[in-house]
């Protein structure tokens, strides 16, 4: 992400939204300026190489993470540590959140019609 000096009306310099940031201040509004601005959920961040959901998670930031949960992401994305923000959901007992992201995860894939039905088996054998 770059940083961008922009000057609000007044003439003061404005910071651009930091998705990051807003994951660990539970801050949903700066989430939305973030998402607005085209920062993604997924995104590894630089030099920590995690994403604003693992931070999410780890800080426990309940209402940034039940506004992300409605938007689209690859909860696949592991951190430096090679986990998954469900791994951090889990670790800090946000049960809710970490159904969110296994439902994420598997969404679709395990409906009885893609699984393989096996032949009825001879009792005779």
């Amino acid at each position: 992400m770059v940083a961008l000096r922009v000057k609000s009306d007044s003439g003061e310099a404005k910071r651009p939204p930091d998705i990051y940031q807003a994951a660990i201040d539970d801050d949903v509004a700066e989430l939305a300026r973030a998402l607005e601005d085209g920062q993604k959920l997924d995104e590894l961040r630089k030099g920590y190489v995690t994403t604003a959901v693992h931070l999410a998670c780890a800080h426990r930031s309940m209402s940034f993470l039940e506004v992300a949960m409605g938007h689209d992401f690859n909860p696949w994305v592991r951190d430096q540590n090679d986990r998954l923000a469900m791994d951090h959901a889990i670790a800090q007992r946000l049960t809710a959140i970490a159904e969110g992201l296994y439902s994420k995860m598997y969404e679709g894939k395990w409906q009885i019609e893609n699984v393989a039905q096996l032949p009825d088996s001879d009792p005779q054998i």
